[in-house]
């Protein structure tokens, strides 16, 4: 089980890492193959990113929580997530780290990896590992080369990384969807644009707009499933992210506030305190009380 005690340890301002600062122009995929040797900061994504790791020994932060790392370990972030790495003294991670954007996604591969909003952490082993590492190789090489049709060799590997990483972690069998008109399946679609982007300024309109709902329908619609309020449920994602960064940061209350998809920082505050009992200042000193 993660340890998420020593979390605290692990402090700092978070970087943003940016589309433009990682991606070719007009690119929606690349992976590059690194090697760990020292602590990397807590960071987010504007992108998706998947690690595999190859070799080595160390432990990764993912959303507050601790987890080893080893040969075979896998997981994917979406923009929603924050994480950060550190490699055991004398094992440096060697790790294949694939990144893509929302428009490397097609729909019926985006419904298949996130329409459960389903998380992605395994430790892959034998065939499964064996497969995973040399579909990143491919990939790693078509970036290298540059050969005619490269981009579309790049957007297959990805394909099948993406669905083995579905099917190594996901124990059930086939599963009936939803017919495409159905609401359910079109609520769905929009709650994993609302699990991926709520830190952004997200509005009914746009989680409607997902859907393909009226915004009226959508928020009925919406109700009926979740059993809460869109605005409600989109506050509950902030807090949620808020109190998961508030353990493992020095960011201020302020920085937080605005990383976190609030607007105001006296909004922030009062409904952290409703939902924790405690101010966010408060938290975060009890926890460093511990």
């Amino acid at each position: 089980m993660p340890d998420e005690a020593d979390t605290a340890l692990l402090v700092g301002q978070p970087a943003r890492l940016a589309h433009t600062d990682y991606f070719a122009p007009r690119a929606s995929l690349s992976i590059y193959h690194q090697f760990v040797y020292a602590p990397v900061a807590i960071h987010w994504h504007e992108f998706y990113e998947m690690h595999l790791v190859l070799a080595g020994e160390g432990t990764h932060v993912l959303n507050g929580a601790v987890y080893p790392l080893a040969r075979g370990s896998f997981f994917l972030l979406t923009p929603a997530d924050f994480h950060a790495l550190d490699s055991r003294p004398g094992a440096p991670l060697e790790i294949f780290n694939v990144i893509f954007a929302d428009e490397a996604l097609t729909e019926e591969l985006r419904e298949l990896m996130f329409g459960g909003l389903a998380q992605y952490r395994a430790t892959l082993t034998g065939a499964a590992l064996d497969d995973m590492a040399a579909e990143c190789h491919r990939l790693w090489t078509e970036v290298q080369d540059q050969r005619t049709g490269y981009r579309l060799v790049m957007r297959s590997a990805l394909e099948r990384i993406l669905v083995g990483a579905v099917r190594s972690t996901s124990a059930r069998g086939p599963a009936a969807m939803p017919r495409p008109s159905d609401p359910r399946r079109k609520i769905g679609r929009a709650l994993t644009y609302i699990h991926h982007h709520f830190r952004e300024p997200l509005t009914l309109a746009q989680a409607a707009g997902e859907a393909r709902l009226s915004p009226h329908y959508f928020s009925e619609c919406f109700h009926a499933a979740t059993g809460i309020a869109f605005q409600q449920y989109l506050r509950e994602l902030r807090l949620r992210f808020a109190h998961s960064l508030l353990a493992v940061t020095d960011a201020s209350i302020s920085d937080l506030c605005l990383a976190s998809g609030f607007s105001s920082l006296s909004n922030f505050e009062r409904a952290f305190k409703a939902r924790y009992r405690l101010s966010p200042r408060a938290y975060r000193a009890a926890r460093r009380a511990r």
